[in-house]
């Protein structure tokens, strides 16, 4: 279960979420908290870490924090409600925090959240993409639920 922690002080919720059953737990970058330690402290409950970063933070700020997180979700919408159009323009960083990601030897899991359909999703999964969020593209589908995945994973020849 990945759970997206989109709140201010996360550190003050993040045990409730690991005890709640959360595999992973991912915190914004750009929240009111210690990052370093409230990623520390979720692994310290037994879950994986992760970090968030919105579209206009850069990639780089990551760098300091990549041996203490197991995932990072970039949106490639702004944060705060469903159904928003994919940001094209997000594509690169998915790419640039790749190469980060390598060059400091992480296995970390790149995750991408906002305007995830067929057209979008293969874009992201040539950038570094390997797990994807997406709501409107399944749960609005025409023809339903298992369509919306099924169109998904063929996007991508899964």
């Amino acid at each position: 279960l990945d759970v997206h922690l989109m709140i201010e002080q996360p550190d003050r919720y993040a045990k409730n979420f690991v005890d709640a059953g959360a595999d992973y737990l991912t915190v914004h970058t750009e929240a009111d908290h210690n990052l370093a330690e409230t990623l520390k402290a979720i692994r310290s409950y037994g879950a994986r870490p992760g970090i968030v970063i919105k579209p206009a933070t850069p990639a780089s700020d990551i760098e300091p924090f990549v041996s203490l997180f197991d995932m990072i979700l970039i949106m490639t919408v702004n944060p705060g409600f469903s159904g928003q159009g994919f940001m094209s323009e997000v594509v690169p960083k998915i790419t640039e925090v790749q190469h980060i990601l390598q060059a400091h030897h992480s296995d970390a899991l790149i995750e991408v959240d906002g305007g995830i359909t067929s057209q979008t999703l293969p874009t992201t999964y040539d950038a570094g993409a390997r797990v994807f969020v997406a709501a409107t593209a399944i749960f609005k589908h025409p023809g339903g639920i298992a369509a919306g995945v099924q169109e998904l994973r063929q996007s991508v020849g899964a």
